[in-house]
């Protein structure tokens, strides 16, 4: 999303500086070339803040926008040496207190969180939240009013979507002309629940010929495996790994699912529907009711419901939703759409 944030605001006329550790780092190879990347160097220990006062002092930023907390107590500890200090933003894009649930986390360890959450929040101009359910979570947990909190629409679709939508697909089950493939993607770690996707799709598999594609990489591989050969549906589920353009494949899906507990925000389901393809998701924190209007634009599923996930995906399988209005369900998170949004809240000048 920083990258994406970058690109759409120099795109605008907006003078753009990427500050960053080593100019290495991943997705970075995606950058504008009307973005300048500016390489510090190691970006934690006590020569982080200096170096980073140094940069403010010389190039005179009007805003500073991190997307971490490590980075955002940097950047607060830069502008306290710095001479003039720019506007600070800070963005989130989960809900602090899902992250709490998901991990169990005990009262001390919560209330410990808290107060620091609290105290760096404050000495930001503003915090910006990727939807109202993470801008509420927020404020539940800091007392930040709405004025300090507001909620930016996420830069998910890119000029360049259609095009690598059409680009090949290595996986014989997405042009043989066979049963319809149903596509997830994610980490294959538990927030994404695709336990729950995997047995919803048992049952469905039971009424109907059909097949499952999980994109992604993560620890609960093997445990997702086994959970596949129990069920007996291993000639009809795929895990194939991560893949670097996963629009390809959603564009080629009859059905893209989304089975998660949590969400900062659910990008994927944007980009499903950017891509034409019909979506399914739980109803989970943050950001899916909002992305489907309630679920105007796609079908919504009480979070853990193995049989409610497997009736949705029968019934959008059966008589999939009207494609051409997916446009209107996107067209707030397109890039130029987004990063206008961005500049206003940032002060930027647009040219």
């Amino acid at each position: 999303m920083m990258v994406n944030i970058a690109h759409g605001m120099a795109e605008l006329g907006v003078a753009v500086d990427f500050v960053v550790d080593r100019a290495s780092n991943p997705y970075l190879s995606e950058m504008s070339a009307a973005v300048r990347v500016v390489e510090l160097g190691e970006l934690s220990g006590a020569g982080a803040r200096s170096r980073l006062a140094a940069y403010i002092d010389t190039e005179g930023p009007v805003s500073l926008l991190s997307g971490k907390h490590d980075d955002d107590r940097l950047a607060l500890a830069a502008c306290e040496l710095s001479i003039n200090r720019p506007r600070v933003f800070f963005m989130v894009g989960s809900p602090p207190s899902a992250r709490h649930r998901a991990r169990r986390v005990g009262p001390l360890r919560r209330w410990r969180d808290r107060r620091r959450l609290t105290r760096l929040f404050q000495h930001a101009d503003a915090v910006i939240c990727a939807s109202r359910g993470i801008a509420q979570d927020v404020a539940d947990l800091t007392g930040l009013g709405a004025e300090r909190l507001p909620v930016l629409p996420n830069p998910v679709v890119g000029s360049e979507l259609p095009e690598r939508c059409r680009d090949p697909v290595d996986h014989p089950w997405f042009d043989d002309g066979g049963s319809p493939v149903i596509l997830a993607a994610g980490g294959l770690r538990r927030a994404k629940n695709f336990p729950l996707l995997i047995r919803s799709f048992a049952r469905v598999l039971r009424a109907r010929r059909c097949r499952l594609v999980i994109l992604g990489e993560g620890r609960q591989r093997q445990k997702l495996a086994s959970l596949i050969r129990s069920l007996k549906i291993a000639d009809s589920v795929s895990l194939p790994g991560f893949v670097a353009n996963p629009y390809a494949y959603m564009a080629r899906a009859s059905l893209f699912v989304l089975s998660s507990d949590f969400e900062g925000f659910g990008n994927v389901l944007v980009e499903a529907m950017a891509c034409g393809t019909p979506v399914v998701s739980t109803d989970c924190d943050c950001g899916p009711r909002e992305i489907l209007a309630g679920g105007e634009y796609g079908r919504l599923v009480p979070v853990g419901d193995e049989a409610g996930l497997a009736a949705a995906i029968e019934a959008s399988l059966s008589v999939p939703p009207d494609r051409e209005r997916f446009e209107q369900a996107v067209q707030p998170y397109r890039l130029r759409t987004a990063c206008l949004e961005y500049a206003r809240v940032l002060g930027a000048a647009v040219t």
